[in-house]
């Protein structure tokens, strides 16, 4: 009887697919005669087609494979993976038959010594310069799909979607501006039809309750440039910028909101074991994700719902 498959045979299958691209991307890269600007364009073109079409059919086979699951989670075999995929693959077979040519880039933006010392002209050198911005926005393009593909976002984004796949939970995707933490939290407060609150209310109490227990927090809550305790007029103003700005918040608001909503708090993260703030607090938990990858602005909180409400609320990672 063959063992079941698992969502690591499916990640193990796209990592090698992954690993094998790059390897042809790097051949391509160095394999073509330097100074070809014509085939560098149609050759960067390309790298950045075929990363974009592997991102996305691996986002189309986790999809598909997660929904399979849901349905029939006792009947898939090592055969499920490429049965499941089959019919979503992107329409790439064109590309697979190509494989064998070698058409590359040569990464070398050394521009080439004139032959001769004419004057150019103003047109030929607007000409120049549109090739020039052109070329650099297609490199930016390759560049870009490839770090979606291999970076720490992509990476981040699968171990987090992979733990709350286990538990039966999806991610709700929270605005990044500011208020993330908070609006996870009124988020969450109204799954479990708790105490109706919204991100302004939270944020007053939550610069109520660290003024009261000033004494408690104050060591936790250091200056962002020299990492010093805060003096008294900084911690007014760090206060005050809880109510007053979209401030981010971290562990010392989580553990805030712990105590003013008296529930616990998980935090779910990529590496390492989920943390949990407030267990003296009663149930139910209320439950985050904790993102620090997924944009570039900084960290990053979402909130989380059961998988099989996600198809209309939640959405996939980027």
């Amino acid at each position: 009887m063959e063992e079941p498959c698992s969502y690591d045979d499916l990640l193990s299958l796209q990592r090698k697919e992954k690993k094998d691209l790059l390897a042809k991307t790097q051949k391509m890269k160095h394999s073509i005669a330097k100074g070809d600007k014509k085939k560098k364009k149609e050759v960067t073109a390309e790298i950045a087609q075929l990363l974009a079409d592997l991102e996305l059919k691996h986002e189309k086979q986790l999809k598909l494979y997660e929904g399979q699951n849901a349905e029939n989670p006792d009947t898939t075999d090592n055969g499920c993976i490429e049965q499941a995929i089959s019919d979503e693959n992107i329409k790439n077979n064109s590309t697979k038959e190509e494989t064998d040519i070698v058409e590359t880039l040569d990464e070398d933006n050394e521009a080439e010594a004139p032959n001769t010392a004419a004057k150019v002209s103003k047109a030929q050198k607007r000409r120049n310069k549109k090739a020039q911005q052109r070329k650099e926005r297609e490199i930016a393009i390759a560049s870009q799909a490839e770090e979606n593909l291999f970076g720490l976002r992509h990476v981040e984004s699968l171990k987090i979607k992979k733990i709350l796949s286990d538990r039966g939970l999806a991610i709700y995707e929270i605005p990044s501006d500011g208020n993330c933490l908070y609006q996870a939290i009124v988020h969450q407060l109204t799954i479990f039809n708790l105490e109706k609150r919204t991100v302004p209310s939270l944020r007053e109490e939550a610069a109520k309750y660290l003024r009261l227990h000033k004494e408690d927090y104050l060591p936790f809550i250091t200056h962002p440039e020299t990492g010093d305790m805060l003096t008294d007029e900084q911690f007014e103003k760090y206060c005050d910028d809880i109510v007053n700005t979209p401030a981010w918040g971290g562990h010392v608001e989580i553990k805030i909101l712990s105590n003013i909503c008296c529930k616990p708090i998980e935090v779910i993260q990529a590496d390492g074991p989920s943390v949990i703030v407030g267990e003296e607090n009663s149930d139910p938990r209320l439950i985050i994700s904790y993102h620090r990858h997924v944009y570039g602005l900084g960290e990053h909180y979402n909130s989380v719902i059961p998988a099989d409400k996600s198809s209309d609320n939640a959405t996939d990672m980027p």
